[in-house]
């Protein structure tokens, strides 16, 4: 229903739009005595569900809604690309807070508020590639708006949070284990690599991304064996050439 229901779609894009102009961590009313993080959470868990609108069915006979009915529920491109870097520079920025974990075990609370911050992160990442692919507009915004900046800022960021090689237990966690944790690296590099390669104006592309630290970013924190640096390497090459 997500990708074919319009009336799903709109209720998701307005609630999406309502939460992320919220400021701080608590509802309008509330007297401020929240202190499990509800806003954070609800941050980074909707960034599923908005992926989920607007990717494509892998089943071919489910009607999947065009993107354009999304972005016109959620009041157009310039909402679209605001409330989305919005959220994953607050995404990051909780991610970042997180207590140093006590234990790094899958049981540790610090270590699953990781685990859920690092999946709102990688799923904001493959909707932010996923509509920069699909509408130009969305494209060409979303870089003036400094994405590229700030995806490599939430990498920085991020970084030491996540390559962490703990223990047996969690670096082989099927779900929040250093494979899982490294994901989030491959879409934000992705997305990077994409907006190199399609930008209209690939100069401003690959200076936002040089500005950004982007290669220091790569030298200090990228394991040997990661891919994106390829992807990049070859995205960058492709366009000067």
């Amino acid at each position: 229903m997500l990708r074919s229901s319009v009336s799903v779609q709109h209720f998701v894009a307005q609630l999406w739009i309502l939460v992320g102009n919220i400021r701080g961590d608590v509802l309008p009313g509330d007297p401020g005595t929240t202190t499990d993080g509800l806003i954070s959470k609800l941050r980074a868990s909707f960034a599923l569900t908005n992926f989920v609108c607007v990717s494509e069915s892998e089943n071919p006979d489910r009607i999947t809604l065009p993107l354009s009915n999304y972005i016109h529920a959620a009041g157009g491109v310039k909402p679209v690309v605001f409330t989305l870097l919005r959220y994953i520079r607050r995404i990051t920025r909780d991610a970042a807070a997180v207590k140093e974990p006590r234990s790094w075990t899958p049981r540790d609370q610090s270590v699953q508020q990781l685990h859920l911050y690092t999946l709102g992160l990688d799923y904001s990442f493959q909707f932010l590639q996923t509509i920069s692919r699909q509408d130009p507009s969305c494209r060409a915004q979303l870089i003036r708006q400094g994405s590229i900046c700030t995806v490599v800022d939430t990498i920085t960021q991020i970084l030491p949070r996540i390559l962490v090689q703990a223990n047996e237990e969690l670096d082989f966690h099927p779900e929040m284990g250093l494979a899982g944790r490294q994901k989030v690296l491959w879409s934000g590099y992705a997305y990077i690599a994409s907006a190199i390669r399609d930008a209209d104006d690939g100069v401003t592309a690959v200076c936002q991304a040089i500005d950004a630290g982007l290669i220091q970013t790569l030298e200090k924190g990228l394991f040997a064996r990661l891919t994106p640096t390829v992807a990049i390497n070859q995205s960058v090459a492709a366009w000067v050439t």
